[in-house]
């Protein structure tokens, strides 16, 4: 099979070699990386009559097979299904220089293969814009893996990887038609709705303490407390190590690592989200918390371990401290029977801050948005409302 396509300078390039009596090395370059991965697709499916392996190493220039692939660029295209330049999107995403994290790939492939397996075989020069409608009306009436009616996020999110995977086939020159073009403000409407639809749950800080005294042991309660007060999101709270923290003068936790796993494959540490790689400032009441977890332990080592001495798998801290927790706490009648997850603890803290009156700028790069956009609609009914403020600086 041949070599993916590598970047150099503002053009893709494909290495393979040609089974002749001579053994020769070839390479071929395009302007976009989409017209490379149909060069491959070409060469599969032995449109160009090769013999393709995989190659890393010198090359020698020919045009022994240009000629041809030129003359059938056309069939190549029109024959390129959805299903191949959704992989090559997936493939193209993953591999950027700020990649898309494991979980969001896993997420991709679920959409290919479950919702839009219809598309897959498609080819995506026959996609016009009532193929487009008749997917997202049978999208509103889809059921998903809880048997229940797809939410707006999840249909907004289908439809999105699909106009997306189009949009980069227009842009790269496989389609000659933006076809998705007037289907995306549709769906960012779907987006807003599901924001409307969607109430995150904030726990109030007493809430709070009632949920965590019911805490199986000191560990499982302090790991609570790290998530509650510095937002971290669960999966970058179990890659915490303690090189990533700091507990001088600056005190402060670096966040640059989660753990993420790949459709089939062991949970591996993973960089963090686009955008969210971060310095959060802790409490004192933190610093003490966390020394005993740090001091005279090796740089490399997992902040919070089980009692086998290994980072806490996701799994395992649901069954051991949270489900146990929650359980408790619900037989109490110290929280309600909504569900609640450790991602809540992440919107309490926020909450917390925004209610106090926290910049939301501040907020928002602890929380590690990208953009203060997402923080602004998320938390939008914590924010103090400043239309007293407007009408006393207007009045004078």
């Amino acid at each position: 099979m041949c070599s993916k396509p590598e970047k150099h300078g503002n053009r893709w390039r494909v290495v393979w070699t040609y089974r002749d009596a001579r053994q020769r090395f070839y390479r071929d370059t395009f302007d976009e990386a989409m017209l490379a991965y149909v060069y491959i697709e070409a060469l599969r499916d032995q449109i160009v009559q090769t013999d393709a392996a995989l190659l890393s190493g010198a090359y020698r220039d020919s045009s022994l097979v240009q000629a041809e692939v030129q003359r059938q660029a056309t069939a190549v295209r029109i024959a390129t299904t959805f299903g191949a330049l959704a992989e090559a999107h997936i493939d193209k995403r993953a591999g950027k220089a700020k990649p898309i994290c494991p979980r969001t790939v896993n997420q991709y492939q679920w959409y290919l293969s479950t919702y839009l397996a219809e598309w897959a075989p498609l080819q995506v020069a026959r996609i016009n814009g009532q193929i487009i409608k008749a997917m997202a009306d049978k999208l509103e009436f889809d059921q998903g893996r809880s048997g229940k009616v797809l939410g707006e996020s999840t249909r907004y999110g289908v439809m999105g990887f699909a106009l997306a995977v189009l949009k980069a086939a227009f842009e790269d020159g496989v389609i000659t038609t933006d076809v998705g073009a007037e289907f995306r403000d549709i769906n960012q409407g779907i987006r807003v709705t599901a924001r409307e639809l969607r109430r995150i749950r904030a726990l109030e800080r007493p809430e709070y303490d009632a949920l965590v005294a019911f805490a199986p042991n000191q560990m499982a309660r302090d790991m609570m407390d790290v998530l509650a007060f510095t937002g971290k999101r669960i999966a970058e709270l179990l890659a915490l190590q303690v090189k990533h923290v700091n507990l001088d003068r600056s005190a402060d936790i670096v966040v640059k690592q989660q753990w993420g796993r790949v459709k089939g494959g062991p949970a591996k540490l993973a960089p963090c989200k686009a955008g969210s790689n971060r310095r959060i400032d802790i409490t004192p009441k933190l610093v003490v918390l966390l020394s005993s977890y740090v001091e005279g332990r090796g740089q490399d080592e997992f902040v919070f371990t089980d009692s086998l001495g290994k980072p806490w798998s996701y799994a395992n801290f649901m069954a051991r401290c949270w489900n146990p927790m929650v359980k408790a706490a619900r037989a109490a009648g110290v929280i309600s029977s909504k569900p609640i997850t450790p991602h809540d603890l992440r919107h309490s803290h926020a909450s917390w801050l925004l209610s106090k009156g926290v910049p939301v700028e501040v907020v928002a790069k602890r929380l590690g948005h990208r953009r203060i956009e997402m923080t602004i609609n998320t938390y939008r009914e914590f924010l103090d409302d400043d239309r007293d403020n407007v009408r006393r600086a207007l009045e004078g």
